[in-house]
């Protein structure tokens, strides 16, 4: 009582197996189960062809969930790029149409431009060429009342000009 006669051990392995490794398996096996041949212990190496349909059910569905998720992060990454752009474009549109209506000359003829009211419609040729003619001239526009004071005071008297410049000069 309480001793072992004999052991018989059976090892299963794949057939993708190498004969290296399964030389490898057999003697750790041998080890681990404390095999005695003086005893009359066995160990019986069988290859069998697994079943591997399951595994290769869940390398391909791993597989898809691995593309589909760099995919997502593609997707999250590229997102608010694309939306920026979306912005801009948005905005280049806006500030664009908005140049448009608020700068709008219809070419009349050559040299000829007419006025453009905020609807955008257009006065009668007429009308415009005789508003563009009461506008003041730009030389008339570009001089205020102190300029033609100062030239004035200028020509009259040249003296008093010549020392404000003077003083102006000691000053700095």
């Amino acid at each position: 009582p309480g001793r072992v006669e004999r052991l018989s051990v059976s090892l299963l392995l794949d057939d993708t197996v190498t004969e290296e490794q399964a030389a490898s398996l057999q003697e750790s096996v041998a080890a681990a189960v404390g095999i005695d041949v003086d005893r009359g212990d066995q160990m019986v190496l069988t290859r069998v062809p697994f079943d591997r349909t399951a595994i290769d059910e869940a390398n391909a569905a791993f597989a898809a969930q691995a593309s589909s998720d760099q995919l997502f992060g593609y997707v999250r990454m590229a997102l608010p790029v694309l939306m920026l752009l979306v912005g801009f474009i948005f905005f280049r549109l806006l500030v664009r149409s908005v140049n448009k209506r608020a700068v709008r000359a219809f070419d009349l003829g050559p040299g000829q431009p007419a006025l453009a009211y905020a609807g955008g419609a257009t006065p009668e040729v007429g009308e415009a060429v005789s508003a563009i003619r009461a506008l003041p001239q730009p030389e008339e526009v570009r001089r205020s009342d102190l300029e033609v004071s100062i030239e004035k005071m200028a020509r009259n008297n040249p003296e008093s000009i010549s020392e404000v410049v003077q003083a102006w000069l000691r000053e700095d």
